[in-house]
């Protein structure tokens, strides 16, 4: 069976010379920009969803980058666990949109990440140009569809700007399915170093670069592209890393590796992030799981059957096939894992999908079977329809800055909280905790706040969060005991006897709690 669908020229960026498709069938490849396009407006621009709480780690990015124009800078002046990337990439969109109000700084971060998912969908395509239409619009609706790509795209979360980064990383470095010449290499290798600054994960691709251009006797270009992208990286953390060198390197790199007391995730569990099923395949759902099951064969045979037929030796299929399985191996040895972690590896899955199907513009088929190509894509939709059903955003915005006149010194376990109250300002004397987690598991090398008196470290957390809470007249909590803020006995019984609730959040989302 033979499909023949194509795409605009200036969408795919076909260069002179490559095979047309006739022009009426060129549009088709608008089909998965415009439904990944779709489903991220269905999810972020229902009532409310810009403007409520729906993570953790977006408030902190999004609060660093506000701190980062104030001349506030993490390592230095506060504690940051994650590289400056996202602070620098941001940051113009945050200065323009915080003229309006801080919620508004949040609510556009949202829109930009959504748009920047749809690029990177756009880019899969590009990439491809030179394989059959079918194998990209195959690639580019995995972009599109898969529910970890949805996850990431919803509020400001690293894996949409890691991917963008790779994606051009990605256009420097490949002609077609071919290596580039050298002085393109390079620019591309820097660009890896950069997306390490959003995501120590762009090591994997800069990583698997260097073995293929190794396996094709390149040794003086993989030396090369190594030494761009650690160049890269070095040259954008220095201005961060410069006034407090030791503090980056544990706060961003060794804390990371060395969490103590964080829940492994169980491997039922990251099977379901992987075949994008994870909200679906509970232990009650059987046949959800075994739909899960089929999906994950479909691929597994899919790259079987094209290894059988030598369509993944190309440079650019070798590059994409060897980080997918890294980054696999990445996502199964680190303790605790997220659903939107495994959009990274989308890219990586799409290219290699994309080039199996064919010769380059030769005969035009599915790099699956049709039928097998359905179930796939329903299954895919499937999940995307439960993930937009169940993402909630909290309102508290309101309730948080009735409660906290403006101007006062306040904390919260959720920087989101004081984000879309309009309370996120540093007061001067007052304590500046931007990230609450991560500040606690760099003072105690890497432990979680929840299970200090198990694995020690307590003794810190109560030297440094003591005085920060005798200082604070409010204290925003998301959770009762069990959230970023340590729970030790000490730091119980100073909450009890210093605050008082004066408000209790909507829908159970959490206490304003005042000192006395």
């Amino acid at each position: 069976m033979t499909l023949t669908i194509g795409a605009p020229e200036q969408l795919a960026g076909r260069p002179a010379g490559d095979a047309q498709a006739p022009r009426g069938q060129q549009w088709w490849l608008l089909v998965p920009i415009l439904l990944a396009l779709l489903l991220r407006l269905v999810l972020i621009l229902r009532p409310g969803y810009l403007t409520g709480v729906t993570e953790y780690d977006d408030g902190v990015y999004v609060t660093g980058t506000l701190r980062l124009l104030q001349g506030v800078l993490p390592y230095r002046n506060y504690v940051d666990v994650s590289p400056p990337g996202i602070l620098l990439l941001f940051a113009p969109f945050a200065a323009i949109a915080h003229l309006v109000s801080t919620p508004a700084v949040l609510a556009t971060g949202r829109v930009l990440t959504s748009a920047v998912d749809v690029i990177d969908v756009g880019l899969v395509g590009r990439l491809l140009r030179h394989r059959p239409i079918p194998a990209r619009v195959a690639a580019m609706l995995l972009m599109a569809l898969y529910p970890a790509e949805l996850e990431a795209a919803h509020t400001v979360l690293l894996e949409p700007y890691l991917t963008l980064l790779c994606l051009l990383a990605a256009r420097c470095l490949f002609d077609r399915d071919q290596l580039a010449p050298g002085r393109r290499l390079l620019p591309g290798g820097a660009l890896l170093g950069a997306a390490a600054t959003v995501k120590a994960f762009a090591v994997l691709p800069l990583g698997a670069l260097v073995v293929v251009l190794l396996v094709r006797r390149r040794p003086a270009l993989a030396g090369g592209v190594a030494a761009a992208g650690a160049g890269a990286f070095l040259a954008l953390v220095a201005p961060f890393a410069a006034g407090a060198p030791r503090r980056f390197l544990t706060e961003a790199v060794l804390d990371q590796l060395s969490r103590i007391g964080v829940g492994r995730t169980p491997v039922a569990t990251r099977l379901g992030y992987g075949d994008g099923l994870a909200a679906l395949t509970s232990p009650g759902a059987p046949l959800l799981e075994v739909m899960g099951a089929v999906l994950v064969a479909a691929v597994l045979v899919t790259l079987l059957r094209a290894g059988l037929r030598r369509e993944l030796t190309t440079p650019l299929a070798a590059f994409s096939l060897l980080t997918a399985v890294v980054i696999v191996g990445a996502l199964a040895w680190t303790g605790t894992v997220y659903p939107h972690y495994f959009a990274f590896l989308t890219p990586f899955a799409a290219l290699t999908l994309g080039s199996i199907g064919g010769p380059p513009n030769g005969r035009h088929r599915l790099p699956m079977r049709p039928a097998v190509a359905v179930v796939v894509a329903a299954l895919l939709i499937l999940g995307d329809v439960h993930t937009i059903a169940v993402s909630d955003a909290r309102q508290v915005g309101s309730p948080v800055a009735a409660a906290v006149p403006s101007g006062m010194c306040v904390i919260s376990d959720n920087p989101g909280y004081l984000l879309v109250a309009g309370r996120s300002e540093v007061r001067r004397g007052c304590p500046d905790v931007v990230d609450p987690f991560g500040t606690t598991m760099a003072l105690t090398g890497g432990r979680s706040p929840q299970n200090l008196e198990r694995y020690g470290g307590a003794g810190a957390a109560n030297r440094y969060w003591i005085p920060l809470l005798r200082r604070a007249r409010y204290l925003v909590l998301s959770w009762e005991w069990t959230g970023p803020i340590p729970a030790t006995p000490a730091v119980r019984a100073l909450i009890r006897r210093r605050f008082t609730v004066v408000a209790r959040l909507p829908r159970g989302a959490g206490t304003v709690l005042r000192a006395r």
